[in-house]
């Protein structure tokens, strides 16, 4: 859910995207204020600090969705505003959980073989197109379960498979990742989240 655009909730069909701004309007599910169709399923999404929105497709590519219902009047679009970028060869890992950190930034988690994490950068080239290249691979001392992103802040909360918790920030111009340990829980949670105002 993006709380910077009217908390418009993202729900993914097979390669069909919903969207519902529920600050603004209530749609009963299945049913969606609008639906974005895809070239391909859809893996995974998450919401950029702007309000834009990442969703990654099964084939590895990654469309970058503008602000949806970001405009003055709360336009909805009919067609796919879109940047699309893909990983290749040996560098395409199974890719299933992502968080955007800053504009050209985001961390996921890739199966290479085991979850591991890593960073996403998104390079503008000339004519306005983007590459997607995967970053160094950020050392942890267990596979990675999952992340949750910090809002209003460069940084994620990211879950061991031994139930360490780490805090993964970005920090300065330079696009490196740090990390550092807040604690460890008896077991892996099924589910993280961080109390409003605590982030």
């Amino acid at each position: 859910m993006s709380t910077l655009d009217l908390k418009t909730v993202a729900m993914i069909d097979g390669n069909r995207l919903q969207l519902t701004p529920l600050g603004k309007m209530l749609v009963p599910p299945p049913m969606a204020a609008v639906t974005v169709e895809l070239h391909a399923p859809i893996s995974s999404v998450c919401w950029g600090p702007a309000g834009d929105l990442a969703v990654l497709c099964s084939d590895a590519s990654l469309c970058i969705l503008e602000k949806p219902f970001g405009g003055e009047e709360g336009g909805r679009w009919s067609r796919v505003p879109k940047v699309e970028t893909k990983l290749e060869g040996n560098m395409c890992p199974r890719v299933f959980q992502l968080v955007w950190l800053r504009r050209s930034l985001l961390l996921a988690i890739c199966c290479r073989p085991a979850p591991a994490l890593f960073p996403l950068l998104l390079r503008e080239k000339e004519g306005g197109s983007w590459k997607m290249e995967l970053g160094d691979k950020v050392e942890t001392s267990a596979p990675v379960s999952r992340l949750l992103r910090e809002e209003r802040r460069n940084g994620c909360l990211v879950q061991l498979s031994d139930g360490q918790v780490l805090q993964a920030e970005c920090v300065g111009e330079v696009n490196r990742i740090t990390t550092k340990s807040i604690g460890k829980l008896p077991s892996v949670c099924c589910k993280l989240m961080i109390p409003v105002g605590q982030c």
